[in-house]
């Protein structure tokens, strides 16, 4: 399991505001969970508006792309 350290290490990696930086730290969320979900799930389970969660979901996933870019030429 990702340690809370290395959880918020991940969402301080993403092109978003800092507040909504915060409101997924606090409310627990991490990179990969934000990636397994529906923007809408975000939204409802933030209580934020469906448009917002949409730009945290895309922004999870350029995170996770460019993690995943890093682990391929690291292991060539």
């Amino acid at each position: 399991m990702e340690s809370h350290s290395a959880a918020n290490d991940g969402i301080q990696e993403l092109d978003i505001a800092e507040g909504l930086k915060r409101l997924l730290t606090d409310a627990g969320l991490t990179i990969e969970l934000i990636g397994r979900l529906d923007y809408q799930d975000i939204s409802e389970m933030l209580n934020i508006d469906p448009y917002v969660g949409k730009l945290i979901f895309e922004a999870a996933q350029n995170v996770i792309q460019e993690k995943d870019q890093r682990e391929i030429i690291v292991t060539k």
